[in-house]
């Protein structure tokens, strides 16, 4: 039995964004705002964190950099979190 669009209808969305920002992204390449190869640094300074400070742009964009899944225990370090969720700074 299926149903008909309504207002309220859920929906699966991922993705949906990837064309508007491959746009986005060529129109900075285009102007001479974005190097898809310097290193990402160049504009996310914080990147650099866990050796990796020369991972250019384009492999971020191209799901090469490796980082698509931090780890648990990176991100609680980050956060300043101990083991258990509490704060660790005192």
């Amino acid at each position: 039995m299926s149903r008909s669009w309504q207002q309220d209808t859920p929906s699966v969305i991922f993705s949906c964004t990837k064309g508007l920002v491959a746009i986005l992204i060529g129109e900075l390449v285009r102007e001479g705002r974005l190097d898809l190869d310097a290193p990402a640094t160049t504009y996310w300074p914080e990147f650099a964190a866990q050796d990796k400070e020369s991972i250019p742009v384009r492999w971020l964009l191209s799901h090469r950099a490796g980082s698509c899944h931090p780890s648990r225990s990176s991100a609680r370090r980050h956060h300043g979190l101990g083991p258990d969720g509490a704060s660790a700074r005192r």
